[in-house]
């Protein structure tokens, strides 16, 4: 029986939002984060360990995060703020970095995009400005924001680019979307607390996703509306945000932060969803607790049953790198290793055993049943 309903949300205060959504027909996923209704096998049909190539050039510190395009994997660096690619096979490719003070240089990075319509990395700095980038590394162009602005992520809803900051005041709105060819600001959306925007995006098909990591809510963002897609609706382990006695007001922004990361600690705040996505067969979302482990959940569109994968004793992430309708790609640290020996073949085992201490990490590509 499927697990997933349709219902009427009337009058229904979103968090952060600062705004009413009334009558709205929403798309729920009925989840208990304790019980899988699907096992792995159900899930799943293979894996395969693809190891990063270690050269003097290719050595990886802190992958922050990671863009898949025609075949190659663009992995940014938050640490060395530099961005290395490597193709499907692991086989390192090439760095990209320009870091200086010079025209068309940056001298930290934020974040990096890509627009794959039209094959140009985007290379985001903390403050009014990012960098146009040929998918081999060669400088386009750098652009300023209209309004100088500190973006902290990029992404596109068609023709337009959606830009997201964490808001200075709950007056502030967190996304803009700008016309790319006149560097306008043509619409903004999401006023809220600052304790409570953090958040994220992701595509699937021609449509741009938003979410925010306390809360069970995801949207579709266009150049003109920013509308309620669907909900997770975890039953007793819903994120209970407006539960914590916190006014989420500015003027007590600093001493509520100081226990929003107190309770982050201890637990009072389960978890947050830092990753969402979805493919043609399943809704994703990855659930992190404490900042210690992670439990992903996969939830099957054709009947509303779900796999949970992920335990507290793996101590380590499982978040997906990259989520397409074939596979989805996770990054395994060395820490990690024998976590994931009970679902690898013999042989992709033994390239995690035969992994030297000093090398790059390995990617772990796990294939989606059809």
């Amino acid at each position: 029986m499927k697990k997933f309903s349709l219902i009427l949300l009337a009058s229904y205060l979103m968090f952060g939002c600062g705004q009413k959504e009334t009558s709205i027909n929403c798309l729920t996923l009925s989840v208990d984060l304790n019980q899988s209704s699907l096992q792995y096998n159900d899930v799943f049909s293979n894996a395969e360990v693809i190891p990063l190539e270690t050269t003097d050039n290719s050595l990886i510190v802190y992958p922050f995060e990671a863009i898949e395009h025609k075949g190659n994997l663009y992995i940014y660096d938050l640490h060395l703020t530099k961005v290395f690619v490597f193709n499907e096979k692991g086989k390192f490719i090439q760095q990209i970095s320009r870091k200086g003070q010079g025209p068309g240089e940056y001298s930290s990075l934020q974040s990096i995009s890509m627009d794959k319509k039209n094959d140009v990395l985007h290379l985001i700095e903390p403050v009014g400005k990012y960098h146009d980038y040929t998918l081999d590394g060669k400088l386009i162009a750098t652009r300023k924001y209209p309004d100088g602005s500190a973006y902290h992520s990029m992404h596109h809803s068609g023709d337009y680019m959606v830009l997201w900051s964490p808001p200075i005041d709950s007056e502030e709105d967190c996304i803009s979307i700008i016309d790319p060819q006149t560097m306008e600001i043509v619409n903004t959306y999401e006023k809220g607390s600052e304790i409570l925007q953090s958040g994220g995006f992701y595509p699937y098909n021609e449509d741009l996703y938003f979410f925010k990591k306390h809360e069970n809510l995801v949207h579709k963002v266009t150049k003109d509306s920013l509308s309620l897609a669907f909900q997770w609706d975890f039953g007793k382990d819903n994120l209970k945000m407006y539960d914590l006695g916190l006014t989420y007001k500015d003027e007590n922004y600093q001493a509520e932060n100081d226990l929003y990361w107190k309770y982050m600690k201890d637990g009072t705040i389960p978890y947050l969803i830092v990753r969402q996505a979805q493919n043609n067969n399943y809704y994703y979302a990855c659930l992190r607790h404490q900042y210690k482990y992670d439990k992903s959940v996969f939830y099957r569109k054709s009947d509303g049953k779900y796999l949970i994968f992920g335990e507290k004793s793996w101590n380590r992430p499982t978040n997906a790198l990259v989520f397409t309708d074939d596979y989805m790609i996770i990054l395994l640290n060395r820490d990690n290793y024998d976590n994931f020996k009970p679902i690898l073949p013999e042989s992709e085992h033994k390239k995690l055993e035969a992994m030297k201490e000093d090398d790059n990490p390995c990617l772990l590509k796990l294939y989606f049943k059809k």
